[in-house]
């Protein structure tokens, strides 16, 4: 094992981090590896990745991603299909992997510290000891064509797919990735274990492991677990270029949904999307600005767009795009000419950047998924220098962003996702409709205006030396009430305050005052975006939404010094958005295609929505929206705003690095703008009824069917929380394994544990092109009959004290600690205690407890989304 010097210049200064040390290495047969010991993080995990995806698939499309699934499926120690994911699930872990044009990239993430040995043990074995065991070829390459039925509604992968189809049929980026049953039918055992055995070698890998024992054991651990990978050449890949010749023609896609997206794409050298300039980024940052004078702004301004985002980014291996994208408006769509014409014009931020990265990183809070982000990271960087090319900007080089605009000066390649364009051609495998058009060139003087220095910089930073073990109501009145918790524990100088406005105004079953409600959010996020676009730079977010359905929620996070100011400027707006007649249109124009595009949802999000119509007593459903939407006019959105907050109630909680006088200058200044007088009467949210019938079927007109299986175990409990609690775990993996691995009734199968007025549920999922939603139903039922005949003292042991566990180090983030306390405070009648209560009912719960549970419901709904295709029962 060779190990390498941990160079990056910069400290940590949280405390809770301080014995938090980094090591990298590269183990004796070549792999890379990257260290985290933190003896205190709550969770442990792992990813690694490996220099093999979709481009090198070879005879069989989607050889690749079928490998990435097949892993998953026993090794020779660990045979059975299921020990991998019941070890994660059962130790409170979460996993997945993923295959990308260049890599593959597998994890786990979440789990309780102590099982890492056993977790990496189970993982390393993917990569050199995996079975491929025949009899489950057979029946995962059901489950990846179920994966593929499912894309093929979905309008990305249908544009990616006719632009691998209009691409250079030589470059790899051509190939069907995905894999269906018609291209891998000929794959078996030993072709997999071939193409295993020439790709999956140590020094293509990446690994990053994080965990709580010392740098030196977890260095250990990767050269004993992982160091049986076997070593080789590996060979790093080029290409040409992906759409040669593509140059200024537009590429119109026929869209399923009715969407309006335009997209413009060059293809860049890969020196210009290099680590030490970051060039393609900074250009970016530039194009994609969205405060005052930026191209989104000027765009918005002539009504042609909704949205913007630009991106330099890595295709694969050396091939790499610069994209603009944005969402047009109606009359976007009319003149798109005109919108590629103002953005090429304006193509005729270094200090900050580099600032905000180094403050992050000093005050860095604990992240789950850490290993994963890094292994994405690790690969592009190399070991040498990891993390320190990643993380901030080395060198600023004019001559280099310079370079990145005279590339963007040439055609670029657009491509329209919209309604009623030409449809000459149709795409082979999900059947998109395509056709192109010849794009103009216009000249059009560019208005757009360099960044501004941002106000919201951070340079006085503070840290709140009192902890307090619970939330203190400070202000109690008839019209509003203010809890604060400060709280230094996380060792950062940021905050967290939210402060939930409730009006009778908005009502969950009044249709007109959804859609105004709704409406008027839209106003509120565009008359803040160019201000809080600046503060999202500098480590401020806000959120403002229908909290409830009671009243609107506003929410502000991040850096202490200028949170309560932000506050200040996102309620001056909240109060009184800036209406306009001619954004109206636009805004309503979007709120009618996405009602419409609401039948188009995969057939669990239908079954969802009709869920909630049968379960809550207020509750308007897409078909009650779509006929109100034509009654609302922007007279009656200026009257509901003016009405909004002249009845009110104020729920305030301000937590984190916050003093206390500026927790209560917050709560008044949030009082001076919303100066209506007090609610009469309570305001209350909706409630949970009984259906009539325990069966509903909905037709949808898409393709694929859906269960959404509902057991009610009515009011909640400490008791039965416990058990509720327990059984939605212990059903997470053997529900899985059984209808997903085993029997293959769809690629979308879940389980979980969900509350509703504080009622208890477990829902069962599936979504399936190959079942009828009847047959999914009996097959769910019929799992549950056996389900706890075969629970065992050792499995409900594994998972009761995972669980515990993680109760007792439930929060790894500031923000996630005091939205929970806010909770606490306004849903649970500021029961701080809750917690102590669940872990004390956990310690007495037994196996035989949890199954009289499980046997306790009190009511089933099962709802069943038909689709307009042919299935099959099996």
């Amino acid at each position: 094992m060779q190990r390498f010097r941990w160079n990056l210049g910069l400290e940590q200064k949280s405390r809770l981090l301080r014995d938090r040390h980094y090591a990298k290495a590269k183990l004796s047969n070549g792999m890379s590896c990257v260290v985290i010991s933190d003896p205190k993080t709550p969770t442990a995990g792992a990813s690694l990745s490996i220099e093999a995806g979709s481009w090198l698939d070879g005879t069989f499309a989607g050889t690749a991603h079928f490998l990435e699934h097949m892993l998953f499926l026993g090794t020779k120690k660990y045979p059975s299909e299921s020990d991998y994911e019941r070890f994660i699930f059962d130790n409170n872990g979460s996993l997945n992997g993923y295959t990308a044009n260049d890599h593959s990239l597998y994890y786990f993430s979440g789990l309780s510290p102590q099982s890492l040995s056993g977790a990496l043990d189970r993982f390393s074995r993917f990569f050199y000891e995996p079975m491929f065991n025949p009899s489950c070829i057979g029946r995962e390459m059901n489950a990846v064509h179920e994966e593929f039925k499912r894309n093929c509604t979905n309008d990305l992968w249908r544009t990616m797919h006719v632009r691998k189809q209009i691409a250079d049929q030589r470059h790899p980026f051509s190939q069907f990735n995905t894999g269906n049953l018609e291209t891998m039918q000929e794959i078996d055992q030993n072709y997999l274990r071939d193409w295993f055995e020439r790709h999956y070698i140590a020094n293509a890998m990446n690994l990053v492991v994080h965990g709580r024992e010392p740098v030196q054991e977890l260095l250990e651990f990767c050269e004993h677990y992982f160091g049986q990978v076997k070593g080789g050449f590996y060979n790093t890949r080029h290409f040409g270029k992906i759409f040669p010749g593509m140059e200024g023609k537009i590429l119109w896609v026929e869209p399923l949904k009715d969407i309006k997206h335009l997209h413009l794409t060059w293809e860049i050298s890969e020196d210009l999307v290099d680590m030490d300039t970051k060039s393609a980024s900074l250009v970016a940052s530039l194009l994609g600005h969205e405060g005052k004078g930026s191209l989104l702004s000027q765009l918005k301004s002539k009504g042609l767009v909704e949205s913007l985002s630009a991106s330099g980014s890595v295709v694969g291996y050396n091939n790499c795009e610069f994209n603009i994208t944005v969402s047009l408006t109606d009359v976007g769509r009319r003149h798109y000419q005109t919108v590629i014409d103002e953005i090429r014009a304006a193509l005729h931020l270094f200090e900050e950047r580099n600032q905000m990265s180094k403050i992050k990183y000093e005050y860095m809070q604990r992240d789950a998924s850490i290993s994963t982000k890094w292994t994405a990271i690790l690969r592009r960087e190399g070991l040498e220098s990891f993390p320190e090319r990643s993380l901030t900007i080395q060198t600023f080089d004019p001559t280099r962003i310079a370079s990145v605009f005279e590339a963007l000066l040439k055609d670029p390649i657009v491509t329209i996702e919209a309604k009623g364009g030409p449809t000459t051609y149709q795409e082979k495998w999900m059947g998109a409709k395509y056709g192109f058009v010849d794009m103009e060139s216009n000249s059009v003087l560019s208005n757009v205006q360099v960044p501004q220095k941002n106000a919201f910089m951070p340079n006085q930073l503070y840290i709140v030396e009192k902890d307090q073990q619970k939330p203190e109501k400070i202000i109690d009145t008839t019209g509003s009430q203010l809890y604060y918790f400060p709280d230094g524990s996380f060792d950062t100088p940021e905050c967290s305050m939210v402060f939930n406005v409730k009006t009778p105004q908005i009502r969950a079953g009044d249709p007109q005052k959804q859609l105004l409600s709704a409406l008027y959010n839209r106003f509120v996020g565009e008359s803040l975006n160019e201000l809080t676009y600046d503060a999202s730079l500098a480590g401020l977010d806000y959120n403002c939404w229908i909290h409830n359905d009671t009243g609107i929620a506003v929410s502000v996070d991040g850096y202490n010094q200028k949170a309560v100011h932000l506050l200040d400027q996102v309620f001056a707006r909240v109060v009184n958005p800036t209406l306009d007649p001619q954004l109206f249109k636009i805004f309503m124009s979007a709120l009618k295609r996405s009602l419409e595009n609401a039948s188009k949802n995969q057939p669990l999000q239908q079954a969802t929505e009709k869920f909630s119509s049968l379960m809550m007593d207020e509750y308007c459903t897409v078909a009650e929206l779509s006929k109100a939407v034509d009654s609302i006019s922007f007279e009656s959105l200026e009257a509901f705003c003016k009405t909004l907050f002249q009845e009110r109630l104020v729920e305030g909680y301000c937590g984190g690095s916050l003093n206390h006088q500026d927790a209560i200058e917050a709560h008044e200044l949030v009082m001076q703008h919303v100066q209506g007088s007090d609610a009469r009467s309570p305001i209350k949210r909706p409630r949970v009824i009984q259906p009539s019938d325990n069966e509903a079927m909905i037709h949808v007109p898409v393709e694929g069917n859906a269960l959404l299986h509902t057991i009610g175990y009515g009011h909640r409990t400490e008791d039965n929380r416990s058990g509720w609690e327990l059984l939605s775990k212990l059903l997470k993996e053997p529900f899985y394994s059984e209808l997903r691995t085993v029997q293959q009734t769809g690629y979308v199968v879940q389980s979980q544990g969900i509350q509703l007025d504080k009622q208890l549920f477990v829902q069962l999922m599936i979504q399936s092109s190959r079942y009828q939603p009847l047959d999914l139903l009996d097959r769910t039922i019929r799992f549950m009959d056996a389900f706890t005949l075969d629970l065992n003292n050792q499995q409900s042991h594994n998972i009761k004290k995972s669980t515990i566990d993680r109760l007792k180090e439930p929060f790894d983030k500031l923000v996630r600690k005091q939205r929970f306390y806010n909770y606490l405070a306004y849903e649970e009648e500021a029961d701080f205690d809750l917690v102590q209560k669940r872990l004390y009912h956990l310690q007495s719960m037994e196996l035989q407890d949890v199954v009289r549970f499980a046997n306790s419901a009190t009511s089933q709904l099962a709802v069943m989304a038909q689709g307009h295709q042919k299935t099959s029962s099996v």
